[in-house]
């Protein structure tokens, strides 16, 4: 016990000496979500729900997209940002968003569950997950779906319960 907690001080003492400012980011106010691409540090925002693109080698802004609302390229929510390899694609509430790497919509597609928590891409399909809630005893069942490269066509994965009153239940979201 002793040992270990002698290590967890050299370590913290070590990280306070060699800590130094790397880089000012200075449109990332409240960062949501972050993302790595090559040599881009891709973040969104909390706040007003739009994407930075900066660059890892000198922390120049690349590019800005995204915005609050309900249009082309805007969102209702901070998006979950996954890099491909020629586009960004964002998600946020039943909608799927690309961008060209430097920010330009290339196109939008609405799905037509828009109660999905997330989609993430895979090679040519889409895996989805959706929480269906149980009032009755506060319960949460999870399920996990296939979707076809269309994003539709959902073919049940997974199902599983979480009791909404257990620990590590508080942290879901």
């Amino acid at each position: 016990m002793k040992k270990s907690m002698l290590v967890l001080l050299v370590l913290i003492l070590v990280a306070l000496v060699s800590a130094g400012k790397v880089a000012e980011l200075p449109k990332v106010l409240k960062p949501q979500r972050i993302a790595i691409d090559g040599d881009k540090l891709i973040i969104s925002q909390r706040q007003e729900y739009s994407v930075h693109v900066y660059s890892l080698s000198d922390y120049r802004l690349l590019a800005t997209f995204g915005k609050k609302g309900e249009g082309p390229g805007e969102v209702k929510r901070p998006p979950y940002v996954f890099p491909l390899k020629d586009s960004i694609l964002l998600y946020n509430w039943g909608k799927l968003i690309w961008f060209s790497k430097t920010g330009k919509l290339i196109k939008e597609k609405r799905l037509e569950n828009e109660l999905l928590l997330t989609v993430r891409p895979l090679v040519s399909n889409y895996l989805a997950c959706r929480d269906f809630f149980d009032p009755r005893d506060f319960s949460h069942t999870l399920k996990f779906y296939l979707l076809d490269n269309d994003a539709k066509n959902p073919r049940e994965l997974y199902s599983g319960q979480r009791d909404a009153n257990s620990a590590d239940a508080k942290g879901f979201r």
